[in-house]
């Protein structure tokens, strides 16, 4: 494809695709990919993949208030997963990283004029295997290498894994943010 005055690989194209999009945002000074970083790429397309299925769920969560609103986010955005930082799992307090990892999120926001009721981020490290860590409500329900990925080469159906996936990251996140029927 060609993007940006160069020919990329359809997989390169869609990461500059998805940097391009900071710019004139906030996020536009910023680290930028490794030319053999597609993670950028992944997260974008996670989302996007996610993203009716997430949408539909958040909307019934917060059917009965008014005034709020559902976003996707629209950029890929850089984060860093810090050297030693300490995720609190279900299992309690536990170190996951050993060293740091520079990693790129997307996710999808639950906001009112008072600000963020919830919030979804799908955070992609910029690794081999990429990792995807899910967080809901800024706590973290899932770290996976996606299916498809993970079974590269093993001749398993890729729909199906995206599927599988897909499938995980919904069970994860709504079993932190739930409908409020569910609770009663």
């Amino acid at each position: 494809m060609f993007l940006n005055g160069r020919m990329w690989c359809e997989r390169h194209a869609n990461s500059v695709k998805w940097l391009r999009a900071r710019d004139g945002s906030i996020y536009e000074i910023g680290p930028t990919a490794a030319i053999d970083d597609r993670s950028p790429n992944l997260v974008g397309i996670l989302v996007d993949e996610l993203n009716r299925e997430m949408v539909a769920h958040l909307t019934s969560c917060f059917k009965d208030h008014e005034g709020v609103y559902i976003v996707t986010d629209g950029n890929v955005r850089t984060a860093t997963i810090p050297k030693g930082r300490v995720d609190h799992t279900p299992d309690g307090p536990r170190v996951l990283h050993e060293v740091g990892h520079t990693a790129w999120q997307r996710g999808w926001g639950v906001y009112s004029h008072t600000g963020y009721l919830a919030r979804v981020v799908l955070r992609v490290t910029a690794t081999e295997p990429p990792v995807v860590h899910v967080y809901a409500n800024g706590v973290p329900v899932l770290r996976r290498v996606p299916d498809w990925i993970a079974m590269r080469g093993r001749g398993t159906n890729a729909d199906r894994d995206h599927a599988t996936f897909r499938r995980a990251v919904m069970d994860a996140v709504t079993r932190v943010i739930i409908r409020v029927e569910e609770e009663e």
